[in-house]
């Protein structure tokens, strides 16, 4: 592996969350951070090894004055070769606004015999969870949501309004 990568560049690993926090999970000695691309597809293309060279030298850059050492384990999330997402995520293009997004929440109606018409089709996924956009937990918690809301409006399940687990995606 070249320096670069051996180290991890500037502007990689940034943002660290510490998932060992007292609120989180305590105990875990875990730290977690993300990457978009280009730099995810270079990692999802690198060994194991060579990706935790990398994480292990930007964080030693990132406090020298720490010691940081070699990790138990190492987890890297290949959702660009996975053949149901291929890394696909929502894109805000230019002049979209978050009241899009209530639309696209809102469930479509079929129509049907003597003009009725009935909650068909909801849509789920990352993109569909405000507080969870681009993470693949966000498209997850949508999907319970939806499939929540769905079945209260069928009569088979609770009001999903009234469950703080059912209510974390609010656009």
């Amino acid at each position: 592996a070249n320096q670069s990568a051996r180290r991890g560049a500037s502007g990689e690993f940034a943002v660290w969350h510490n998932l060992n926090h007292a609120s989180l999970l305590p105990g875990s000695q875990t730290l977690l951070s993300f990457l978009g691309d280009p730099q995810s597809s270079r990692y999802e293309g690198m060994a194991d090894a060579d990706v935790q060279e990398a994480v292990l030298g930007r964080l030693r850059e990132q406090h020298p004055e720490r010691h940081v050492p070699e990790p138990t384990a190492l987890f890297i999330s290949r959702h660009g070769y996975d053949p149901n997402s291929y890394g696909a995520y929502s894109y805000f293009m230019p002049g979209w606004s978050d009241r899009f997004y209530s639309t696209l929440k809102k469930p479509l109606k079929a129509s049907c015999s003597a003009g009725q018409s009935e909650l068909r089709v909801r849509f789920a996924g990352e993109a569909m969870c405000d507080n969870l956009a681009g993470y693949t937990h966000g498209g997850y918690q949508s999907g319970l949501e939806a499939a929540a809301h769905y079945l209260y409006d069928e009569g088979k399940g609770p009001n999903p309004q009234t469950l703080d687990h059912l209510c974390l995606c609010d656009w």
